[in-house]
């Protein structure tokens, strides 16, 4: 797969969860209960598919990127500038 192609992916299914979570926000749930299970789903996901110190360095890229994350409502209808890890 060429970068293009991944990017294009990538691109697609952040448009497709960005999606998922305002609809669910939209029919009521609160958006911490959103942040937590895509937090559990993603740290699940890396724990199973990384070695371990690959693992415990995702966990630190993540939270060393606190400072640059932007809020939730700014990226909700403009996914083309986001912090990816």
């Amino acid at each position: 797969m060429t970068d293009e192609e991944i990017d294009s992916v990538l691109s697609k299914t952040f448009g497709s969860v960005m999606g998922n979570c305002a609809a669910l926000v939209a029919a009521g749930a609160h958006p911490l209960q959103i942040a937590a299970c895509l937090a559990q789903i993603a740290m699940s996901i890396y724990k199973e598919v990384l070695p371990p110190e690959e693992y415990e360095q995702m966990c630190d890229k993540i939270s060393d990127s606190r400072g640059i994350i932007r809020e939730f409502s700014s990226i909700i209808n403009n996914t083309n500038d986001r912090v990816l890890h």
